[in-house]
């Protein structure tokens, strides 16, 4: 049975690599691993930062000359001290680098020392989801870090995640209440439904698991617990046991999606087979070739998706122990491919891998 995985994001995705931050802040070098918007202390927990920074400026300094500084720089206070006006917080503006600027204020010798403000939660989750299997799921939520994720946000309605798959239980209980009804693109029923409840067992399970993983309601006391609690799902049947992947349903079913408002499109599906028996019998990886239906997808999502600033588009890398560099389509940065690791944060030993892969998540039976 082929295995599926899911990667999903509360907002538009920030795709980065953690790198090290040093600043001298003040008087001492300060040093963090730094990913998008969070922070953690070297090899430690992530902290997300508010966009708020602290600044100390140097004994003496009046109101008038502290808020002269702020506004030469853009800065909006937030809190100040009527007693101590050499203390101040302030709202960075996004164009700036909260770090560059607070070494930057030191170095001027405009500031004693200047911080970024960042959120350290003392315990690992606020609320504990009660949903009734979720203590099955605490392997792959706390690898990906969704409960320090619920402790800010549990997710927007208005962020839409099209399920292309084939067909969500439209009556789940765990799911219902945030599904919106979809479409299908099986000829034999088409844009009529997209429940699933005529295909055979395995097809039935994979797009409404998919749907689960991605926004299955939590801490509503039965089932599991998604990513993404308040999201909502938009599920697209694309392939039935009978029809298979047609490629042409691929560019028809991305852009009804990004026509219908999308955020993010997961595709838990291979884009084209990518193993073939040899000679002898013994199976080997081949190359997948280019996809016009594919990239006409991709341009067209990247163009005309949430009003013009581009849909989220998901791939799983394939089940098959092969190279994504073997695959033609992936060598583009227009859209997400996303590898398999197990339990032990290793790679699985039938996942797709390579320099093509942009991300690895959780996958497997088990979750």
């Amino acid at each position: 049975m082929n295995l599926f995985i899911i990667v999903l994001f509360f907002v538009a995705p920030l795709v980065t690599h953690a790198a090290e931050v040093c600043y001298y802040g003040g008087a001492k070098k300060i040093c963090l691993s730094r990913n998008g918007d969070t922070v953690s202390y070297i090899s430690g927990k992530p902290m997300r930062l508010t966009g708020e920074m602290g600044i100390r400026f140097p004994d003496g300094t009046t109101s008038r000359m502290r808020d002269n500084t702020l506004s030469r720089y853009g800065l909006t206070p937030v809190e100040t001290y009527a007693n101590w006006p050499e203390y101040v917080k302030v709202r960075v503006p996004e164009k700036h680098d909260a770090f560059r600027l607070a070494q930057l204020m030191v170095e001027r010798g405009e500031a004693k020392w200047a911080q970024p403000i960042w959120i350290q939660t003392g315990g690992h989750l606020s609320t504990t989801p009660d949903d009734t299997f979720y203590a099955e799921q605490t392997w792959h939520h706390e690898m990906i870090y969704s409960p320090e994720a619920w402790d800010i946000t549990t997710g927007d309605p208005r962020a839409l995640i099209a399920i292309i798959d084939c067909g969500v239980d439209t009556q789940h209980p765990d799911l219902w209440p945030n599904l919106l009804m979809g479409t299908s693109f099986v000829p034999s029923e088409p844009y009529v439904d997209p429940n699933m409840n005529t295909l055979a067992t395995y097809q039935m399970a994979h797009g409404t698991a998919v749907a689960g993983l991605a926004a299955a309601k939590g801490n509503n006391g039965l089932g599991v617990a998604g990513v993404c609690w308040d999201c909502t799902i938009l599920p697209i049947k694309y392939s039935s046991a009978e029809l298979g992947y047609p490629a042409d349903r691929k560019l028809a079913a991305m852009k009804w999606a990004v026509d219908n408002g999308a955020w993010v499109i997961n595709n838990s599906w291979m884009i084209a087979p990518d193993t073939k028996d040899d000679e002898n019998g013994a199976r080997i990886c081949v190359t997948v070739p280019y996809d016009n239906f594919v990239t006409e997808s991709l341009s067209y999502a990247t163009q005309h998706g949430r009003g013009g600033r581009g849909t989220v588009i998901v791939f799983a890398s394939g089940n098959s122990g092969c190279s994504t560099d073997l695959n033609e389509n992936f060598q583009t940065d227009d859209f997400v491919v996303v590898s398999a690791v197990a339990a032990t944060g290793v790679i699985t030993s039938y996942s797709n891998w390579g320099s093509a892969t942009d991300i690895a998540a959780p996958a497997g039976n088990d979750i």
